[in-house]
């Protein structure tokens, strides 16, 4: 199945496909806030919801000719829905962090999608 034309062609009956092979992973919103001249800080705020995602290989034919994915990368894909709304910022950024249902944690590399319905991340370690 090649999922970028499936989520474009129908994604109701995507989901339908894709919901038994999600797993709960936690999703952890990166808030970086002003730097703090005295501290030499940049503080953050992390907010961490369950989510479910379906995590797979990224197209290994990307790597190379300028393209930024590396062998290890992953795509995530999951539902806008199941993020919370921190405000001031997209439900998902570059710079917020994926642990998946093995433990191994992920920086989001890249937000694509819609953000009124999914989310297609793409992930390295």
């Amino acid at each position: 199945m090649n999922i970028d034309q499936a989520l474009t062609s129908g994604l109701a009956r995507t989901w339908s496909i894709l919901e038994s092979r999600m797993k709960p992973c936690q999703y952890h919103a990166v808030e970086t806030h002003a730097y703090n001249v005295v501290t030499g800080t940049a503080p953050s705020t992390i907010t961490t919801t369950q989510v479910k995602a379906f995590i797979f290989d990224h197209d290994l034919s990307l790597i190379g000719d300028g393209a930024d994915i590396q062998v290890s990368d992953k795509r995530a894909i999951l539902l806008a829905q199941h993020l919370p709304e921190v405000a001031g910022r997209e439900k998902c950024e570059p710079g917020d962090r994926l642990t998946d249902h093995k433990g191994n944690q992920w920086n989001v590399l890249l937000a694509r999608g819609d953000p009124d319905f999914y989310f297609d991340l793409t992930l390295r370690r």
